[in-house]
């Protein structure tokens, strides 16, 4: 049921995703599921009725988009899992792993490759389940032998995806089939490592894996999905296959690492956009043996790694459009949650400036998602998906690690935590007596329980400040409608720095992705 009330959200300042960027003193209005106003604070007169949320201290960014994850619903220790686990069980546990991706600060992914994708962005799309906005394949598309054919089981075991293409005919079958499914993407296995190596779908050796697809496979590929306006992405390692695909008109390289000069300069002649996907490659080699990784594959994603960073250097000076996204998996190495936003600090690493890559998570990641006017930005009328950090993430990208507020469409699924004020892996708040938890978590269901929990914590701790407008009241369910203004904020420049960090946070990378 649709609740006109306005709420306001207050913040130090904004990082808005559109030019020039930055307001101070800022100001959000949200109605229903979307943005109606934004600007300074005191600009706009406060409406009666409307409930406000005081962040001071904080920095408002628009949510996150993760460009490329694959909510599998699994733990990949055991590969025969992907087999033996029913789909119905994995899309239970994948949307578990929706909701972390919420509570940090995700609100949108590109999902590419996953058989239950489909399910997962229908279910989040008509409100089932609560969920990041999500653009999805599908399961991948690769030859026979190919990315993703677990080359050591059975040929028959692994027909039974629907995924292994072969033929320009075959190709343009498995196209209609995806649409079919409800795909908005296609995703293609474009390079392959030897049969044998340990990783197959990377390959043991970036320098040495082997082109996927013939000339004529790809091109059937990308001209079927582009005549039903379907975006292809690439996963493409090595020279061959980034330069075919480039050539082919795919619209992303995913990964694109380990290639050549000229196939930069090609790359930034036809404007094709580069997902590096840092995240995988680093989290198993920094951290993956501690979880059990063994030794060599260790190695391996350590070679991957060092292209993954030499690769950047040229990805900057070419020019060429760099999406953000993990290729998260999963437990136990790359479980879904604050992990997504690890590639943030690793672009920084690579040598993006944090605010280069703010602009690649919000801007490149809103286009890659096809949603440009609806998402990546601080605006009236798009969806109200908003991220509060501790401070200005242009002075200290860690931030994004740690958000201590995220609203998608207006819902609240993360508010600013109370120290020992988590349960059960979720954060949680305090809110004040005269407030009903309600008004504000309705939706975020899950969430009340631990509202509850936190209310019993010790007084005197940071919390959220909530107050209602000059007219007074309970606001009652007010997530849903869309009724808003279109008054575009002002242009301000940029302001300080803050060094706050959010309490409890850690200087190392332990604290990447929450357990299952």
């Amino acid at each position: 049921m649709s609740n006109e009330r306005d709420v306001i959200l207050r913040a130090d300042a904004a990082w808005t995703g559109i030019p020039p960027y930055v307001i101070q003193n800022v100001e959000i209005w949200v109605r229903g599921d979307r943005i109606s106003w934004v600007g300074r604070q005191g600009e706009r007169p406060q409406s009666p009725g409307s409930l406000v949320a005081d962040l001071k201290g904080h920095w408002l960014v628009p949510g996150f988009i993760d460009a490329h994850v694959h909510i599998y619903g699994l733990d990949l220790r055991d590969p025969s899992n992907m087999l033996s686990i029913p789909l119905p069980f994995r899309a239970l546990v994948a949307s578990a792993d929706l909701r972390r991706l919420l509570q940090a600060g995700v609100t949108a992914v590109r999902c590419v490759g996953n058989p239950i994708g489909p399910f997962l962005a229908r279910a989040v799309r008509e409100k089932v389940i609560p969920g990041p906005h999500i653009l999805t394949s599908g399961e991948g598309i690769c030859r026979t032998g190919g990315a993703w054919d677990a080359v050591k089981w059975p040929l028959e075991w692994v027909q039974s995806w629907n995924m292994l293409t072969d033929g320009p005919d075959e190709c343009v079958r498995r196209v209609r089939e995806r649409i079919r499914e409800g795909a908005g993407m296609i995703k293609i296995g474009s390079s392959t490592g030897e049969h044998f190596d340990a990783s197959h779908a990377w390959g043991d050796d970036p320098n040495e894996v082997l082109i996927g697809y013939s000339d004529e496979e790809v091109k059937a590929l990308v001209d079927e999905a582009h005549r039903n306006r379907m975006k292809v992405a690439a996963h493409a390692i090595g020279e061959q296959a980034v330069r075919q695909a480039v050539l082919a008109g795919v619209d992303t390289v995913e990964h694109g690492h380990a290639i050549e000069e000229d196939t930069y300069k090609l790359l930034a002649d036809h404007g094709t956009t580069v997902v590096p996907t840092m995240t995988l490659p680093a989290m198993r080699a920094r951290f993956g043996a501690e979880k059990g990784l063994a030794p060599h594959l260790v190695e391996i994603w350590q070679k991957h790694f060092d292209s993954q960073l030499a690769g950047m250097e040229k990805l900057l000076e070419y020019g060429i459009p760099i999406g953000c996204g993990t290729d998260c998996v999963g437990p136990p190495y790359t479980p879904h949650g604050t992990s997504n936003t690890y590639e943030m600090e690793l672009l920084v690493e690579g040598g993006m400036t944090p605010e280069q890559v703010l602009i690649s998570n919000a801007v490149v990641g809103r286009e890659l998602m096809g949603m440009e006017n609806e998402i990546g930005a601080l605006e009236a009328g798009r969806f109200a998906d908003i991220v509060a950090l501790a401070g200005d993430p242009r002075q200290d990208i860690k931030l994004v690690r740690s958000p201590r507020f995220v609203m998608k469409e207006g819902v609240v699924y993360l508010a600013p935590t109370q120290a020992g004020g988590h349960h059960d892996g979720l954060a949680t708040t305090d809110l004040p007596a005269d407030i009903e938890p309600s008004a504000f978590f309705a939706e975020a269901a899950g969430l009340l329980a631990d509202i509850e929990h936190a209310r019993a914590h010790a007084e005197g701790r940071e919390h959220v400040h909530y107050s209602q407008g000059p007219a007074g009241g309970h606001a009652n369910h007010h997530h849903h409608g869309s009724g808003h203004s279109h008054d575009h904020a002002s242009g301000h420049s940029h302001g300080h720095s803050h060094d706050a960090h959010a309490p409890g946070a850690k200087a190392d990378y332990g604290v990447l992705g929450r357990p299952h």
